[in-house]
């Protein structure tokens, strides 16, 4: 994934919607996940997704923007100043019960 085309948290959660949601299921996940830079724990991991009440199965990764950076190139002030105080970047993929289909990707920070 070309990070530094990313405008905003939208078009990273399509872009990762697409792109990891083209794989067959949700084992590939983790591995993408490493690949684009992330790291996922192993309780949120493809080998042992968080199952949710309803079934639905979640891995979830995360950026350290501290150590790291930003993922992608902020954009305008109040961006910017938001990005700044952002520590992480989180990314939540959700996946049906049986794991086959990518139901959807959220991007969120967790800020001082």
């Amino acid at each position: 994934m070309n990070w530094e085309r990313i405008q905003n948290d939208a078009e990273a959660a399509g872009c990762m919607f697409r792109l990891l949601g083209s794989d067959q299921d949700l084992s590939h996940a983790t591995a993408w996940f490493e690949a684009q830079g992330f790291d996922v724990h192993e309780r949120f991991s493809s080998a042992n997704p968080s199952v949710e009440r309803d079934g639905k199965k979640r891995v979830a990764a995360q950026y350290s923007i501290r150590k790291n950076g930003p993922k992608f190139p902020a954009r305008g002030a109040v961006r910017r100043m938001f990005r700044s105080i952002s520590y992480s970047m989180s990314i939540n993929s959700t996946w049906s019960p049986d794991g086959k289909q990518l139901l959807g990707v959220t991007v969120s920070y967790l800020t001082l």
